[in-house]
């Protein structure tokens, strides 16, 4: 079964609509339902429960990069319009623990022709134009900022160093060449800020007062 948006008045493109037929559960924003339906395993037959429809809007976002034998993250959470950027921290995060069944790691037991093939599943409907396309735009935006030399430097300069952390050894040169890149624009009081998310912001006062000390006579 195929489900449709065919109207949307009063909603927001950000909201998410999410259906729940049965045991399964299917959710987008609602700027992708204009042009995709959401599907269910479902024959018409079978349809014999109700549908449940939430529209949910999202108040906070972040993306996570597992790493192996890794399992528990503390993961800041910014305004969903500014997920890319992280320029609008919220003052929420969550701790999670990630468990994967049987022991397995995320990437250690896991061969690179097993990576290769479930890529090779993945959007199996799309056209063969549209990944081609998809896989261009992709090159094109890791050449436009030099992505590929730095990752293989960095690389590099890891397996010459060895740190004994090196998440924490390849955070501080990423940290560096964001600098190097984007440098911090001071505010009148030398101090570099961010600004809050519109959701979280508090009220704050319209003045401060600066007091400094005279010099003596």
């Amino acid at each position: 079964m195929e489900l449709s948006i065919i109207g949307a008045p009063n909603l927001q493109q950000d909201h998410v609509v999410s259906v729940r037929l049965g045991d399964v559960r299917r959710q987008a924003p609602l700027e992708k339902l204009h042009h995709h339906s959401l599907r269910f395993p479902y024959p018409a037959a079978a349809c014999f429960e109700p549908m449940k429809i939430e529209v949910l809007h999202v108040v906070a976002a972040a993306q996570l990069v597992l790493l192996p034998n890794e399992a528990d993250y503390h993961v800041p959470l910014v305004c969903p319009g500014d997920l890319v950027n992280h320029n609008a921290e919220t003052g929420m995060s969550l701790d999670m623990r990630v468990h994967w069944p049987g022991g397995q790691h995320h990437a250690g037991d896991v061969s690179l022709e097993h990576v290769k093939a479930s890529a090779a599943e993945v959007n199996t409907s799309g056209s063969t134009a549209k990944y081609q396309d998809a896989a261009a735009a992709a090159r094109d935006y890791l050449e436009h900022h030099g992505l590929l030399k730095f990752v293989q430097a960095l690389l590099h300069s890891l397996i010459q160093t060895k740190p004994n952390d090196p998440y924490e050894y390849m955070a501080g040169q990423l940290e560096t060449h964001q600098h190097v890149q984007k440098p911090r624009q001071p505010t009148q009081f030398g101090e570099n800020t961010r600004p809050p998310c519109v959701a979280t912001q508090e009220l704050q006062s319209d003045s401060a007062q600066v007091i400094v000390p005279e010099s003596p006579a």
